[in-house]
């Protein structure tokens, strides 16, 4: 009987811990997730990489967004290890974002930061899988810089609220 009790007891309290994660975007399940995102400088970004950096975010097409956000992308590749013989083995792949987050209600810019991601790949033999291992590689960038972004644009407007 005792046993029963403390197994009730232990699943009851394992199972109602109340742990719920306050910096996750979820689809609708906050009312400030609607976000008008602006890109400043589309010309220097390709459609793969625009699709990445807005994946994140639950835009509002419709025109009635509770925050916006204007961004800067710049994207920068770096040969990391050369050769001897002048080729390149390895590059280095770095995604700055600079965005202004602002408040449409109150017509305000709320903060700006400068958010980075990096990361590396190796060169191949193959053109074709050197091209895949980049796209992959600015990919993996560009989420490691908007994981960033998104949670200081969360942990700002938390604290505004």
């Amino acid at each position: 009987m005792v046993k029963n009790c403390f197994l009730i007891f232990l699943i009851s309290i394992l199972t109602s811990c109340g742990f719920k994660p306050i910096y996750k975007m979820q689809d609708g399940s906050n009312n400030y997730n609607n976000f008008n995102i602006i890109v400043t400088n589309e010309s220097n970004i390709s459609y793969d990489s625009k699709n990445e950096l807005l994946k994140p975010f639950n835009t509002n097409d419709n025109g009635e967004s509770d925050y916006s956000i204007i961004l800067s992308y710049n994207e920068s590749v770096e040969p990391l290890i050369v050769n001897t013989n002048g080729t390149v083995s390895k590059y280095s792949v770095e995604v700055t974002l600079n965005f202004y987050l602002q408040s449409n209600s109150k017509n305000i810019t709320l903060f700006e930061d400068t958010v980075r991601g990096f990361a590396q790949y190796t060169v191949t033999t193959s053109e074709v899988e050197n091209n895949e291992k980049r796209k992959q590689t600015v990919r993996s960038a560009i989420n490691d810089a908007t994981q960033i972004m998104v949670t200081k644009i969360q942990s700002n407007i938390s604290d505004e609220k």
